[in-house]
């Protein structure tokens, strides 16, 4: 089996450096490894590309798109 060449992070678009994808090969280390993801990251994953595709660093860690919905939420809600 061969990784997937999934170099966008599903939730923002942005690069995932993913080091095992640009490698195309499971015999790497990559940044990932060495973090804990964001369980609501996780669960913001499209349900086709769970699995699939490699989150970027900021939204595996919850500094990233997964902020963007309560931003947009607050834009369209401006204070009376």
């Amino acid at each position: 089996m061969e990784p997937l060449q999934n170099h966008a992070c599903p939730l923002c678009g942005a690069a995932n450096r993913c080091a095992v994808a640009a490698a195309g090969s499971f015999a790497v280390d990559c940044w990932c490894a060495s973090v804990s993801i964001s369980a609501a990251a996780l669960a913001r994953v499209p349900e086709p590309l769970r699995g699939k595709a490699c989150l970027c660093a900021a939204c595996a860690t919850g500094i990233g798109a997964e902020s963007e919905p309560k931003r947009a939420a607050l834009s369209d809600n401006p204070p009376p």
